[in-house]
């Protein structure tokens, strides 16, 4: 009888060796599927809340809700909803309102229910999995869901008589605590609800982008970044490697080739317009769709 021959070592060498050039060569492919893939889910989000938008003004008589509302209670405490408690209701159906009463009763954005449901609000796959704030390790933002609202709806027409780079705070979309219970305190911000229609250039002005922060922190903090960045690039301070909660918010990591570095040309992060339309776009565009310097 002739007995079966096995593999030598050497051939099942070989063989290990072959699967592994095979798996470097696809490894990078898979990775960039899978990243478009990420992609395209967060930019079919966006546009969904576009659509949020429009039927949250169709039943307000044509306003779109503020990026952030902070209003005192019957006792002085202060309450808040943010742009994604006032359209909830459309992307979460009937009864699923978010923060109703501004003290996040019964459901806010950062309950297990809505941030482990499979919804919009939560729609981008990269934000929770990739983010960094500065040099802290990647996290759930419970109070934040990756997407912040523009609250220009005027720009660049919304600056001071003086010229000098100092936003009309009556013209934002944006409230705060001050703005609501001493409009003369120099930090207050009374801005306002504003109609759909009164967003100028819709083509052109991002409503929603990739953000690190739940405020869009350049307009209140960094004067360089404000002034000077990015059309003025051989004064301003340096274009940072990450997004930084404090002074530059936008996530131009999120959706970029590397995860840490992409430059302010290099198409990185999803941004949705006025018109409903939503792209993939690079920082330096998205920054001019938010503040068109």
């Amino acid at each position: 009888m002739r007995r079966s021959r096995g593999f030598t070592l050497v051939e099942l060498l070989v063989v290990i060796g072959i699967i592994a050039v095979l798996i470097s060569i696809l490894l990078p492919t898979l990775s960039s599927a899978r990243k478009q893939a990420d992609r395209a889910k967060c930019l079919s989000a966006m546009r969904q809340l576009g659509q949020a938008f429009v039927l949250y003004a169709n039943e307000n008589k044509g306003m779109w809700p503020m990026a952030r509302h902070q209003y005192p209670s019957a006792t002085g405490a202060i309450l808040e909803r943010r742009w994604f408690d006032f359209i909830s209701k459309y992307v979460l159906g009937p009864g699923k309102e978010l923060n109703t009463n501004g003290d996040r009763t019964p459901l806010w954005i950062g309950s297990d229910e809505i941030i482990n449901g499979n919804n919009v609000l939560w729609g981008c796959p990269n934000w929770r999995r990739m983010t960094k704030v500065g040099a802290t390790p990647p996290q759930v933002a419970k109070e934040h869901p990756g997407y912040v609202m523009n609250f220009f709806p005027f720009a660049p027409d919304d600056l001071q008589p003086s010229g000098s780079y100092v936003v009309e705070r009556k013209k934002l979309a944006f409230r705060n605590w001050a703005g609501s219970m001493n409009p003369a305190d120099p930090a207050a911000i009374p801005g306002q609800a504003f109609k759909q229609v009164q967003w100028r250039r819709p083509a052109e002005r991002a409503l929603l982008f990739d953000s690190v922060h739940p405020i869009w922190t350049v307009a209140f903090s960094n004067p360089d970044y404000a002034t000077k960045w990015p059309f003025e690039p051989e004064t301003a301070t340096p274009f940072p490697e990450q997004a930084d909660g404090g002074n530059f918010s936008l996530d131009f990591n999120r959706h970029g080739k590397r995860n840490l570095g992409n430059k302010a040309t290099d198409p990185s992060m999803n941004v949705l317009y006025c018109d409903g339309h939503a792209v993939f776009t690079n920082c330096r565009e998205a920054y001019r769709a938010i503040r068109f310097k």
